[in-house]
This record gives structure tokens, sequence and C-alpha cells, in this order.
């Protein structure tokens, strides 16, 4: 069952120090928000009308992302996926290796969204199922991760992500590591 990218969250100590980097041309900056109930600044970096953005994460108050920044420090966070039917795509994957993160109790039924984790894995797959799935106009045209295992990359069926030694972005302006953004 095919997924595609939606974007991947990257937690930063500072998003205004990502700002100020000036490594994206201005039309793809979004506006900052703000998520007291999360303890999150947000930033979407890619057109509005595209899929595949980076969303960078700055963790400001108590919350998930305090906890995964002071156990993880900063990097990527999560990929997020879109899929057709969640309870399809879930079942796909037993016997894969992925565990269902226990997060995924409180969010399935109102959001029809999970969280898939391993312990040898520093981040989150977040699965929610779309109504369509939209693979157009990306700014992530792709993502190379080293998973540890081939069988977890394959798994997802995403062709945007592949495996590779290092954690590279590609988008529509260029590739570059995630440890040159933060």
């Amino acid at each position: 069952m095919k997924s595609i990218l939606n974007h991947i969250a990257i937690l930063v100590e500072s998003i205004d120090s990502i700002v100020a980097k000036d490594m994206f041309a201005t039309e793809f900056i979004g506006k900052v928000e703000e998520f007291p109930s999360e303890g999150t600044r947000e930033l979407y970096v890619g057109a509005t009308s595209q899929m595949g953005k980076l969303l960078f994460m700055e963790a400001i108050g108590v919350g998930p992302y305090k906890t995964a920044l002071n156990k993880r420090g900063v990097g990527l966070h999560h990929i997020a996926l879109d899929v057709l039917n969640i309870d399809k795509f879930v079942n796909n994957l037993v016997g894969s290796g992925w565990l269902l993160h226990p997060k995924s109790l409180e969010f399935y039924n109102t959001y029809k969204q999970v969280y898939l984790c391993r312990t040898n894995l520093p981040m989150i797959i977040e699965i929610q199922q779309k109504k369509e799935l939209i693979d157009v106009n990306r700014f992530v045209l792709g993502m190379e991760f080293p998973f540890g295992e081939l069988r977890l990359l394959n798994s997802l069926s995403c062709e945007s992500l592949k495996m590779g030694e290092k954690l590279i972005i590609s988008t529509d302006e260029r590739s570059f590591s995630i440890k040159d953004l933060i």
C-alpha cells in the first residue's frame, strides 16, 4: 500500500537561527506559529501549494517536543506520511519491525493518525489517513536516511524515502544534510 511524504519535522534550538541562515528563498518561508498546548514554535518551509514540506519545531514549553529535545537533542523528529487507508497500511506492517507508539491510541479514533517507532531509530514515523493522496508539486523531492534495516524502509512504501549513509534531503532548490540546518 502506497504512502506519500507529507512533511519532515526537524527539532531545532531556535527557529530564528534557521531563518537567519538564509538557506531558503523567501517565497518558501512560511509564518512562524506558536502552539502553547504542544509547547512549540513551528515554521513550515515550502510553498503553500506544495507537499513534502520541511517543518522546523522549536520546543518553548513543557510537552513531547521538549522531552524529545532533552532526550535526543536537535535533529530529525519525525517523518509524516499520508495513506488512503490507515487500517490496511498498519495491517501491512505486521512483521516489518515497526512498533506502534502508545500515543497512537489517543489519536487513532479522532484523527486517523498513528505513530511508528523503533528503539534503535531516533525519530518517529507519523502515518495519517487522507481522502486522496496528492503527489505533485513537492518541495522535498526525496530523503536519504540510514534506517539500519532495509525492511523498515521498504515497509513504508514511500518512493520519496531512500536508504543512505547520511541524512540527506533533496528539495527543488538543492540537497543538504540536516546537520547543515541545525
